[in-house]
């Protein structure tokens, strides 16, 4: 018999904790998937490719008069159609170019973890408590995703401002990032599937390393 929450749903099912290393792995089977070859990263061209709608908040306010999709505070904001399964981003286009890239690179987390499926399918009151923990993995998925691990240890940058320059980020993004690969170093979570992202980058990091020469 499966053990189940208060709420009546398996506990296996749910998110109690941040799952590092199962959204640090996601993010590279994606970036493999998606044949992403160099940084940094372009969140609107992975859009395109897998035919997910993304939308400015003016835009969708155009597209879909009535609808408000972003509360005051919210930067983004990502739904599933319950019946297509098709997937919308609407975003804030007036904050600055790097936090909208972390922003869908966010967005694109909840996606790809299963976070919109799982949370459509629970009760509210349960939804709420399991939110700050999906956040966070969706947090760890982007980080990944715009600033590799492997690339970055191939690219020997461990300076927050390197990082900056090279995936696009912001400057705290940097910051925890370069704290980040200090933790990750020489673990398992680093260490799997670091050779095919090495191949997969292999020109760009050649490229990078001559011309750091």
């Amino acid at each position: 018999m499966r053990e189940c929450s208060p709420l009546g749903f398996p506990v296996s099912d749910l998110p109690q904790r941040c799952r590092t290393y199962r959204a640090l792995r996601k993010a590279r089977e994606f970036l493999i998937r998606s044949h992403v070859t160099k940084l940094p990263i372009q969140p609107q061209v992975l859009y395109d490719m897998y035919g997910w709608g993304l939308y400015s908040k003016d835009e969708a306010r155009s597209i879909f008069p009535g609808v408000d999709f972003l509360r005051k505070g919210i930067e983004a904001r990502t739904v599933r159609h319950r019946e297509t399964g098709a997937y919308i981003t609407v975003y804030d286009e007036t904050v600055l170019p790097e936090r909208i890239l972390f922003t869908l690179a966010h967005e694109i987390g909840h996606i790809e973890m299963g976070h919109l499926v799982a949370l459509s399918q629970r009760d509210e009151l349960l939804t709420a408590l399991v939110r700050p923990v999906v956040e966070r993995e969706s947090d760890k998925f982007a980080a990944e995703l715009l600033a590799p691990t492997a690339v970055l240890r191939a690219l020997g940058l461990t300076n927050p401002a390197e990082i900056a320059r090279v995936c696009g980020l912001s400057t705290q993004a940097s910051r925890n990032r370069a704290r980040e690969l200090a933790w990750y170093c020489d673990t398992p979570m680093c260490l799997e599937m670091s050779q095919d992202m090495r191949d997969l980058f292999s020109p760009f990091i050649s490229n990078l390393c001559s011309v750091a020469r």
